[in-house]
């Protein structure tokens, strides 16, 4: 009976054991698999991890190449940087789908989806901007970064931070579950094993050995978990590190823009509607001659600087922006702190939400004070261009031209249209030799301007003399780039020279040279004849009989006599020689390059015979003589006074010799 009872107990001990053995197997199978999910779960949340951050560094990344597309004026860097803006996008469809392929469970997916809207929603956006600078259309470019992609990419971070906050809580969590799991499962095989310690020690011991093995591969999977993390933690340091440095060349790009808007005078700001905050670049300040701890940040502070007599302007876009409108365009005049006025042109756009409300406005601020002068300098040039009464043609610096105004077109003649893209040479009337314009051209090139009296052929074929200047117009660097020609017709001016010129130097009465021009050709002659070895004469002539004439038939009929005389000696010498009168009845002769004295005779014998015969004055027949005297160049002087006195003190001896001859 003890045999069966110790069968029993045997048997019973053995069942006790293989209860002991089944429940500790199964234990362990449960612990098992309970680890190979941990492990599973562990990897996964690797995995994801890894995708996470690799997706949330291309997000950052691809804003960064936007910026610096933004910020580049290179169309290589920026076709570069386009290239890898495309790429970075396709990795990042590449890494989001390998992602959601993996299994999570619900709040991951939900979270997951949530993401993938929000960058389905941004990414029209972020392809517009890229899209627009490629066109270099950068001002829109930067409106839709500001407005959208911006608050997009934060969004979009933020689901990545939501993401990786849930991987570590759920991986904190199936630690946590694993460490319970495995308190349990030890506590229980424990007390399997105290129980059953007393029966199968032997049983117990390999429990325990396959339980310290089960602790040493849960150890060893804790390490290898810590090793993880350790590289998980690596590599969020090194992205942080790479965050710092692209937020470096961020703030230097911005840097880099800060300098641009000073050089170009143009600032931009930001008004919260909602808050009420207004903020205002750095150029801005120096615009409106501003230091940001004077100015209160407010739109009432702002309109303070406004002038009082555009201030309702402002106000009134403003409003008409707020109360529906999308944006105004306005110029208006600022009030430096020092007094001092500058004019400014602004543009702004709002934001609204769905509703309508306004949120926000952007908008950009541009001093154009110089350019407002110029732009009037230009109006009151182009006036003054139209209204000259002088002609004025410009053209560029190879003489083509360009554009000339009414007084020119009429002066010559010739239509607007005829004269532009032609050269100023068509006006060219032949009256000047190559030398004329090689010596003008030469002054314009090295003084800058020219001017002078230049002859013209006008469209009716005239030729008329002008007054021309021209005036090289050069750039920034002295290079030039238009000629400006100003000029004036001066064929009255000539007349009137000519006509002022005549009545100085020419009898009235006659039309004959006078005593002055007379002298003036008789030193010419006799400059002349010195060079060339030619002879002189010089011929005094008194009229006989005058002053009975002029007494019995009145002035008028001497007057008459007088020009009929003047008509007779002209007709008796040569082009080259000279007629003139003295004053009263003398005229005086000069004979130029004369070869024989005795042509110098038989000339005298003509006039004699000429003046002597009858003339009828007023129905009444006049008859005078001539009484001449004579003096020649050398033989009698070396100079005009005294060859004339020669001849003078000759013709009073004719006279008392008996006249008329």
């Amino acid at each position: 009976m003890n045999f069966s009872h110790s069968i029993f107990r045997v048997s019973l001990g053995f069942l006790v054991l293989l209860l002991f053995l089944a429940g500790i197997m199964l234990m362990a199978r449960a612990h098992y698999d309970e680890m190979r999910r941990t492990q599973e779960t562990v990897r996964l949340s690797g995995e994801r991890a890894t995708l996470v951050y690799q997706l949330r560094t291309i997000v950052r990344e691809r804003v960064i190449d936007l910026n610096a597309m933004l910020l580049t004026d290179d169309p290589f860097v920026q076709d570069y940087i386009h290239m890898r803006y495309l790429a970075r996008a396709n990795e990042y469809v590449a890494l989001r789908a390998q992602l959601e392929e993996l299994p999570a469970e619900q709040d991951y997916v939900i979270l997951l989806r949530e993401l993938r809207e929000e960058t389905v929603w941004a990414t029209p956006f972020i392809e517009q901007v890229a899209e627009l600078l490629v066109a270099d259309r950068k001002s829109e470019a930067g409106l839709i970064m500001r407005e959208q992609v911006l608050p997009a990419q934060a969004r979009v971070l933020e689901k990545f931070e939501r993401i990786i906050t849930h991987d570590k809580s759920m991986s904190e969590t199936s630690a946590q579950n694993e460490q319970l799991s495995y308190q349990r499962t030890f506590l229980g095989m424990m007390a399997l094993m105290l129980a059953a310690m007393a029966m199968v020690i032997g049983v117990g011991k390999s429990v325990m050995r396959r339980l310290r093995h089960d602790q040493a591969s849960l150890l060893q999977e804790v390490s290898e978990r810590r090793k993880i993390e350790e590289e998980l933690r690596q590599a969020r340091d090194n992205l942080e590190r790479q965050v710092e440095a692209r937020t470096a060349e961020l703030d230097a790009s911005r840097a880099c823009l800060a300098e641009a808007q000073r050089i170009g005078h143009m600032g931009h700001w930001n008004w919260d509607i909602t808050g009420g905050t207004l903020y205002w670049s750095d150029e801005v300040y120096r615009i409106f001659g501003l230091l940001p701890q004077q100015f209160g940040a407010t739109y009432e502070a702002f309109l303070e600087s406004v002038h009082p007599e555009d201030r309702a302007a402002v106000m009134e876009a403003v409003n008409s922006a707020l109360h529906g409108g999308q944006s105004y365009d306005l110029v208006h005049r600022a009030v430096r702190p020092d007094g001092s006025l500058c004019i400014i042109h602004e543009r702004a756009e709002i934001t609204r939400d769905n509703t309508g409300k306004p949120l926000r406005m952007l908008g950009t601020v541009q001093d154009i004070t110089q350019q407002q002068e110029n732009d009037n300098r230009l109006r009151l040039a182009s006036r003054v261009f139209e209204n000259a009464n002088e002609g004025v043609i410009v053209t560029d610096a190879r003489g083509t031209i360009l554009d000339v105004n009414p007084g020119f077109t009429e002066t010559t003649g010739y239509l607007r249209e005829e004269l532009l893209g032609q050269n100023p040479r068509l006006l060219q009337s032949g009256r000047h030799t190559r030398e004329f314009y090689e010596e003008m051209w030469r002054v314009l090139l090295q003084e800058g301007q020219w001017q002078g009296e230049i002859w013209d052929r006008y469209k009716s074929g005239e030729i008329a003399p002008r007054w021309l200047s021209i005036v090289a117009v050069k750039d920034g660097s002295g290079k030039t780039i238009n000629y400006v020609g100003i000029s004036r017709d001066i064929s009255e001016a000539k007349r009137a020279e000519r006509e002022l010129w005549h009545r100085a130097y020419h009898d009235p009465l006659c039309g004959l040279p006078n005593r002055e021009l007379m002298f003036d050709r008789l030193r010419q002659s006799i400059g002349y004849a010195k060079r060339s070895g030619r002879s002189v004469a010089v011929m005094m002539i008194d009229l006989d009989g005058f002053k009975m004439i002029n007494d019995t038939l009145g002035h008028a009929a001497g007057d008459q006599l007088l020009v009929e005389t003047a008509r007779r000696l002209r007709g008796c010498v040569r082009e080259s020689d000279t007629v003139a009168r003295l004053g009263g009845d003398e005229f005086a002769i000069i004979f130029v390059e004369m070869e024989d004295v005795g042509d110098i005779e038989r000339v005298s014998v003509k006039i004699r015979e000429t003046v002597a015969r009858p003339m009828t004055i007023e129905g009444n027949e006049a008859h005078v003589t001539a009484s001449i005297g004579i003096a020649l160049f050398p033989e009698h002087g070396e100079e005009a006074e005294i060859l004339l006195k020669h001849a003078d003190n000759a013709m009073y001896h004719t006279k008392k010799a008996g006249r008329d001859t």
